[in-house]
């Protein structure tokens, strides 16, 4: 193991980006449940449950962001940057077309496809 400021130094700069983003979106949980607080406890409990419902359906994306963090922190480490923003591209792009074909895919089954509720 190395001993030195280069080292530590190097460890935080991988580790920052995964950090920051942990604590932002832990943040985020924090602040939306708070503010459903203001309404009772009962709209606070209807929050745990939507977000319950609601990982079934980013879980996956999780996933993917926690698998890919190493993945990310490695190619920056070794320099290869050009690598890591292809792979950032891919985890952006993956669920941008996903969520399209889903959204295309509930509007064909609620009938909006054809324009009869926009009419």
């Amino acid at each position: 193991m190395q001993s030195g400021n280069s080292w530590d130094a190097g460890l935080s700069q991988l580790s920052f980006p995964v950090t920051a983003e942990k604590m932002l979106f832990a943040a985020g949980k924090v602040t939306v449940n708070s503010m459903a607080g203001v309404y009772g406890k009962l709209t606070a409990g209807a929050l745990g449950v939507s977000n319950n419902i609601g990982g079934l359906t980013t879980n996956w994306h999780s996933g993917m962001l926690d698998g890919a963090s190493s993945v990310i922190s490695q190619n920056r480490g070794a320099g290869k940057y050009r690598r890591t923003e292809r792979l950032f591209y891919w985890l952006f792009v993956i669920p941008v077309i996903r969520e399209i074909r889903r959204m295309s895919e509930r509007y064909e089954a609620a009938g909006t496809a054809d324009g009869q509720y926009f009419e």
